[in-house]
């Protein structure tokens, strides 16, 4: 038992115990502020740890901005060549190319991607103003806004004209369409079918149309129907006053792509499927999607020509057909001289041109690649019909190898 001085004592001891723990412990608390104080200037404070890591952010954000503007750089100059902004490297876009051979193909305001109201002048061809008479014909003007409405018109370095068929798939659309018009040996339209390649699609629809020959095939200068080889070794030819090339025959047969002898080998020629070729652009037979599309077209804006409807159900006095007469100059090859016995030249009358697209009434019967059953499908009619029974429109079939038409690329 502890005497009442020893307590005395250790209760001193115990109270000096706890006030120095409370001193240190203030001490501690003190030193640790300050510390703290110390540490959150250098955080903050001039070049401390959040400017350094906030120098670090704007670092990265900016080095991600200029990697992202680098790309797009790339991206637009990858979209400037695909989406024909410029032209590829080494050829030259003419700027409103009237009566200039172009060596791109490109528009007539400079870019390299065409639309139906803004057609591509193909590569090795020419725009010309449509003149006649000495006058330009109203309307089918390179450059106007409704140009595209008449009947733009190519021509390539030897004087091989074609006429723009716009399809912007609304007003004019690319398809086969029945007139109701037809041989009596063809039992139903739904009987006739057609295998369209997928590259003239897609061309339609890249392209907003395609070009479809300003005049019925023609003789080169100098060569005779009965005599000219059908072998694809004579070009025809697509111009004004030429000698119609009549009389040959479709062709023949060996598989869906490939045919022998005629008026698809002959057509496929002029333009072939070849880069050496120095055109921007594949000829072809005409196919029965094509022209019918091209009769739309000449109907659906309606500028003083005949519609459709009329055209395309009823071309009497508007084609090359028997009794015909008064009609401009064409009358001549109906008289006593010409014995009624032949067709006319290649665009012989301005009467019979439509959309500055020459004889698809009447003059001859054109080959298409229209099919029914083993026969292929002739349009329109010819010489020694009517333009009733047998207008633009008209269709009737034929053995491949019957020479008695002619055609149209």
């Amino acid at each position: 038992m502890l005497s009442k001085k020893s307590q005395l004592k250790n209760s001193n001891q115990n109270r000096n115990e706890k006030g120095i723990t409370l001193v240190a412990l203030i001490i501690t608390v003190v030193v640790m502020l300050i510390l703290a104080g110390v540490a959150i200037a250098a955080v903050v404070d001039g070049d401390g740890l959040f400017n350094k890591a906030r120098e670090t952010s704007e670092v990265y954000e900016n080095a991600v901005r200029e990697e992202g503007d680098t790309i797009q750089s790339m991206i637009n100059q990858i979209d400037e060549y695909l989406v024909g902004k410029n032209p590829p490297v080494g050829e030259e876009i003419i700027e409103n190319p009237i009566n200039q051979i172009v060596n791109v193909n490109q528009t007539y305001s400079g870019g390299t991607t065409g639309s139906y109201n803004d057609p591509i002048i193909p590569k090795g061809f020419k725009p010309v103003e449509n003149e006649q008479d000495g006058t330009i014909t109203e309307g089918a003007v390179w450059g106007s806004s409704e140009g595209y409405k008449y009947g733009l018109v190519i021509q390539d370095e030897s004087g091989n004209q074609f006429v723009w068929v716009p399809v912007d798939g609304t007003t004019v659309k690319f398809e086969r369409y029945d007139f109701g018009k037809m041989s009596s040996n063809i039992s139903s339209f739904d009987d006739l079918t057609e295998i369209v390649p997928e590259e003239i699609t897609t061309s339609v629809n890249n392209n907003g149309g395609f070009y479809i020959a300003r005049y019925e095939a023609g003789l080169p200068e100098g060569e005779i129907s009965s005599s000219v080889a059908t072998n694809g070794s004579v070009k025809p030819v697509s111009k004004q006053g030429a000698t119609v090339w009549n009389s040959i025959p479709w062709g023949s047969i060996n598989n869906e792509t490939t045919t022998g002898n005629g008026a698809v080998t002959v057509a496929r020629s002029m333009y072939p499927d070849d880069s050496d070729s120095g055109y921007g652009v594949v000829s072809t037979l005409i196919y029965g999607v094509q022209w019918d599309t091209a009769l739309k077209f000449i109907g659906v804006y309606n500028v003083g020509e005949a519609g459709y409807d009329t055209y395309a159900t009823d071309s009497t006095g508007m084609g090359n057909y028997i009794g015909t007469s008064g009609r401009d100059d064409i009358d001549s090859y109906w008289n006593s001289e010409n014995d009624n016995s032949g067709p006319a030249e290649c665009g012989a009358s301005e009467g019979f041109r439509q959309k500055n697209i020459y004889d698809m009434a009447g003059n001859i019967g054109e080959w298409t690649m229209e099919i029914y059953n083993s026969d292929r499908v002739v349009r329109s009619g010819a010489f020694g019909n009517s333009g009733l029974s047998t207008p633009s429109s008209n269709r009737v079939n034929r053995s491949i190898d019957d020479s008695t038409a002619g055609r149209r690329l």
